[in-house]
């Protein structure tokens, strides 16, 4: 093609994370890519990742070792020089890497690190001898990683775990068949009990026992066992927990009144859960997590003999019966009209020749599920002409399918090239058949998901690659010696800046981090003395390391909350006394936004950047935090 002419990359971090996913880059080009955040582990993780000598030499120049040492195609020299590395952590990546031909696993099994012994253990290829070993070893996490591979474990040492003084242990043990004559003790240990249970040769006193067991996980599975007493199944299908009722369902033996009176009352909480989910009892919410789960299940009794479900007022048996490979032509072809998507789109896998209008209507209808990209489409032959009416479809889903069509006409990929819908330019870029033109336009786009997607594209050319890494390294030199200042209150979109900024190459400091790394947990469960002392220390820390980053004049991000004017100045005269620059940003939302986020972000997994802020802390800090104004700041508005 013509000289190189990048558009303006409004996504620079996305453009570099896409080169550093994309396989055609060439090996001195992927060596320019190792300043910036993530990009080394992306490299070292990417299909078919083979540095050679320099490049290798860069990683560990850069101190990206543990990055490194992800790659699974190494340099035997650099291989063997990880794999003896001072980190336990790298030696630890590579104990999990490396196959027994290596010759090093004996080495990994007598490592004095438990976390090496850990990765080791879940090689599949470990020699009997040092599964054995580990299967022995002095830390319980190694046992128990040993335990996991049960299925793989001779006897004896199966007993062994099963009978472990560390819980952890004997629960990873029974998570496969258990010998016999283990049964009773490991039914009486309340950390194999609900494992036990399904492997056992039920009797009724003793399925009258578990039926009243305080744990939900036992019920649940005794409610699956094939053995269980009719009257104990009705009492069950009648149990407080969803998860108990719904095995019930699944059962080929349950009646047909009362699998109806187990899905009722499922559907009444699922309806409760949906009306208010914030609101919603936890059962409630389960209810909806098990009617997901009747959706979904084998149902092997169904697919055994499926007629008689093929009108099942239950979705998860009709769409059995319809991926069951054995129901009649005519059966299979009246589930196309299913009112169900997921029950259409079986019946069509199964249809051999469909009518293509019928396919073209199931698709359109089809209700794609989360995290799946299989779609009716994917099982039928539409002809050229189909795909090139669907190119100008008024459905973006209908009009990325036009990209099937080998011979798709230069006009129409354009058009989908510039389509409003970035679902559809992203399909584009994600086309092998896009040219270098049109991806050297597409890393210019106002998505960072299609941004991402046109770097990543190995018909990328090479020159565009430089070219990219060139514009990245005139904004990092422009960079140089810039320290941006984060200010705001809590969920006001400081860390996720922080992180873009960070993907472009800056230092990311956070106290929050440092202080979560010490401590492992939500530093509100702290006294509230002691966490202000920890977190003094931590900046105290942070405070030496940026010290030192100016002196090198590296961009960096301090992502702290600097609520008061004092602590701004403080640390804008350091970063001047170095002879560098300071932009204070200050994000700033409305209390209703920061609300709305935190009452998101508090019913999620905690971590470093999802700590518990409640309603009364937040005023709290609102009230305590001096807003900058006549700063110098620059002020990002969050809605």
């Amino acid at each position: 093609m013509d000289s190189i002419r990048l558009p303006e990359l409004g996504h620079l971090p996305a453009v570099l994370e896409g080169l550093a996913r994309n396989t055609a880059l060439p090996e001195e080009l992927a060596a320019r890519l190792l300043p910036y955040a993530m990009a080394p582990l992306r490299l070292a993780l990417r299909k078919g990742f083979a540095p050679g000598q320099a490049l290798c030499e860069a990683f560990l120049a850069r101190g990206e070792t543990e990055a490194l040492a992800h790659a699974r195609a190494l340099p035997p020299e650099f291989a063997a020089r990880l794999a003896a590395d001072p980190d336990p952590g790298v030696r630890a990546v590579r104990a999990g890497r490396e196959s027994a031909l290596t010759g090093r696993q004996a080495a990994f099994a007598a490592d004095e690190a438990a976390a090496v012994r850990v990765a080791l253990a879940g090689r599949p290829d470990l020699p009997a001898g040092l599964l054995a070993a580990l299967a022995d070893d002095g830390d319980a996490g190694v046992r128990a990683a040993a335990a996991s591979r049960g299925a793989q474990l001779p006897q004896e040492l199966l007993r062994g775990l099963l009978t472990d003084a560390d819980p952890k242990v004997r629960s990873a043990a029974c998570r496969h068949r258990p010998p016999r004559d283990l049964h009773a003790r490991l039914l009486a240990d309340p950390v194999t009990r609900g494992r036990v249970v399904r492997h056992l040769e039920l009797d009724l006193e003793t399925a009258v026992g578990l039926a009243a067991d305080p744990d939900e996980e036992v019920r649940a599975q005794l409610a699956a066992h094939p053995a269980l007493p009719t009257e104990l199944r009705d009492g069950l299908a009648r149990d407080p927990s969803p998860d108990v009722r719904a095995r019930i369902f699944v059962r080929d033996d349950t009646p047909t009144a009362l699998r109806a009176e187990i899905h009722a009352w499922l559907t009444a909480g699922a309806r409760r859960a949906e009306e208010d989910w914030h609101a919603a009892q936890e059962d409630d919410v389960f209810c909806e997590i098990s009617l997901t789960f009747l959706e979904l299940d084998s149902y092997p009794w169904v697919t055994a003999d499926p007629v008689p479900h093929v009108n099942s007022p239950y979705v998860g048996m009709r769409r059995a019966a319809a991926l069951s490979g054995r129901l009649p032509a005519a059966s299979l072809k009246g589930m196309l009209a299913d009112e169900d998507p997921t029950v259409r789109f079986a019946a069509l896998r199964g249809t051999p020749d469909v009518d293509l209008a019928i396919a073209e209507d199931i698709e359109r209808r089809h209700v794609p599920m989360k995290g799946s990209p299989h779609r009716p489409a994917d099982h039928v032959a539409f002809p050229p002409g189909t795909l090139r009416r669907f190119a100008t479809d008024p459905d973006a889903r209908m009009r990325v399918l036009a990209l099937r069509d080998p011979e798709l006409p230069a006009d129409l990929r354009n058009r989908l090239a510039a389509d409003e819908d970035e679902s559809v330019r992203r399909a584009v870029a994600e086309d092998p058949r896009t040219d270098a033109r049109t991806l050297l336009h597409l890393l210019g786009d106002g998505s960072a998901f299609v941004a991402r997607a046109a770097a990543t594209s190995p018909s990328l050319p090479p020159e565009a690659m430089r070219a990219v890494l060139d514009r990245a390294a005139e904004e990092r030199r422009a960079e140089r010696g810039l320290v941006v200042l984060l200010c705001g209150l809590p969920a006001s979109g400081k860390t996720t800046y922080a992180l873009d900024l960070e993907r472009r190459g800056y230092t990311r400091l956070s106290i929050d981090e440092d202080v979560w790394e010490r401590i492992g947990r939500d530093p509100d469960e702290l006294d509230p003395g002691a966490y202000d002392r920890l977190r003094a220390d931590v900046e105290r820390e942070l405070w030496c390391e940026l010290e030192e980053l100016l002196e090198e004049r590296e961009p960096v991000v301090v992502d702290n909350s600097f609520w008061s004017r004092a602590a701004r100045d403080r640390y804008k005269a350091l970063i001047e006394r170095h002879g560098c620059r300071w932009e204070l940003v200050h994000f700033k939302a409305d209390p209703d936004t920061l609300r709305r986020r935190l009452a998101v972000r508090n019913s999620g997994e905690r971590s470093a950047n999802r700590v518990t802020v409640s309603d009364a802390l937040l005023e709290r800090y609102a009230a305590g935090f001096e807003e900058p104004v006549g700063e110098g700041e620059r002020v990002v508005l969050q809605e």
